[in-house]
C-alpha cells in the first residue's frame, strides 16, 4: 500500500515474517533479496519488545545488508506489564540506528515512528550503524578477492562483500542464482 506523510508519499512493502536471512526458506529468501537488491529507502524492523533476544540476530543480519534501518520495539505496554524496561536511547546509541518504542494497539509512538521513517527515507537522518561483523584478517582478504570478482562479473551487484561471505559459507541459493545469472532479480 501507500501512505503520505508531511508531503511525501511512500510505498510500503510488507515482507514475509522471518527469524533469519541465512536459512533457505522461500520467505527468508524473498525478504533477503528484496532488501539487498531493491535497496529500499528505509527498512523497518518490528520486534516484540518483550522478546528482543529472539529477533536480535535477524536485526544484525539486516544491518549487514543495509544501513538505512529503523528499529521499532512494539508491544512496549505488554513488556512493561511483565517488568521489562528497554532504554531505547541507549540501544539506539549502541546500534547507531533510530529505535522507536510503540504500542500499536493504543497508537502510542506511531507518530514518532512515522516521523523517523520519513527522516531516514528522505536522507534528513542518516543512520550510522556501529555493528560490524568481526571477521578474521585472513578471511577478510579472501572476501575482498571474491567481492572484486563478483563486481567484475556483474557491476550492478550490491554489497558484494556480504555476497562473498555467503559464498564462503556455501549458501546454495546464492550459488544457484549466481550460476543461473539470476542473482540480481530486482535489477532492471
Amino acid at each position: 500500500g501507500y501512505f503520505s506523510f508531511q508531503g511525501n508519499t511512500f510505498k510500503i512493502m510488507d515482507l514475509p515474517g522471518t527469524y533469519s536471512l541465512l536459512s533457505h526458506s522461500d520467505d527468508e529468501q524473498v525478504a533477503r533479496d528484496f532488501i539487498l537488491f531493491q535497496k529500499p529507502d528505509v527498512t523497518l524492523v518490528v520486534i516484540d519488545a518483550g522478546r528482543m533476544q529472539r529477533h536480535f540476530s535477524l536485526l544484525l543480519q539486516i544491518l549487514e545488508i543495509t544501513d538505512n534501518v529503523v528499529l521499532c520495539l512494539n508491544l512496549m505496554d505488554e513488556a512493561r506489564r511483565h517488568g521489562i524496561e528497554v532504554d531505547t536511547r541507549m540501544l539506539s546509541r549502541d546500534l547507531g540506528i533510530p529505535v522507536v518504542a510503540t504500542s500499536a494497539r493504543s497508537k502510542q509512538g506511531i507518530s514518532e515512528l512515522l516521523s523517523v521513517l520519513n527522516q531516514v527515507a528522505t536522507g534528513k537522518l542518516i543512520p550510522k550503524k556501529k555493528i560490524h561483523t568481526d571477521i578474521p584478517e585472513n578471511i577478510k582478504t579472501v572476501v575482498k578477492k571474491i567481492a572484486a570478482e563478483l563486481s567484475v562479473l556483474d557491476s550492478e551487484l550490491p554489497n558484494t562483500s556480504w555476497l562473498a561471505l555467503r559464498l564462503l559459507e556455501n549458501d546454495q541459493s546464492i550459488i544457484q542464482n549466481l550460476q543461473n545469472g539470476t542473482l540480481s532479480p530486482y535489477i532492471n
